[in-house]
C-alpha cells in the first residue's frame, strides 16, 4: 500500500505490485513493526488479569469474551502451546499501551489500520 492508503478487505486490486527483477529501482526499509516481540498465536494475561491471543497487531482474542485490547503490561503466558520466557514482553509494555502502538503506525503510514 502506498503511504496515505488504508486497507479495504472488499476491494480486490489495491495497492501496488513491486517487480523484483524489474528496471525500476526499488528501495524498502522496515519503519516500524508493531508488537514486534509478540509472534501470532501468543498468550497473554494483561494487568488486569485477563487472558488473551495475539492474533495480529490490531486483532487480540479474549478468552473470557471481553471486546477491546488488552491493557498493559503483558506477561507472555505461553508461545506455540507451550510455556514461554515472559520477560521480553513485560519490558516492552511495562509502559504504553496498544492505543499508543496504534497511534504511532498511523503516523507513520498515514492510513487506518484493517480490524476484521
Amino acid at each position: 500500500m502506498r503511504h496515505g492508503q488504508s486497507f479495504d478487505p472488499e476491494l480486490e486490486d489495491q495497492g501496488c505490485v513491486i517487480y523484483p527483477g524489474g528496471h525500476e529501482p526499488v528501495s524498502s526499509a522496515l519503519l516500524f513493526r508493531p508488537y514486534a516481540f509478540l509472534e501470532i498465536g501468543d498468550e497473554v494475561v494483561d494487568a488486569r488479569g485477563d487472558a488473551w491471543r495475539f492474533e495480529h497487531p490490531w486483532s487480540w482474542y479474549s478468552f473470557s469474551g471481553l471486546t477491546g485490547t488488552p491493557t498493559w503490561p503483558l506477561t507472555l503466558l505461553a508461545r506455540g502451546g507451550q510455556p514461554a520466557e515472559a520477560k521480553t514482553v513485560v519490558a516492552e509494555t511495562v509502559s504504553g499501551s496498544h492505543e499508543a502502538v496504534e497511534a504511532r503506525w498511523r503516523s507513520l503510514t498515514g492510513a487506518e489500520p484493517c480490524v476484521p
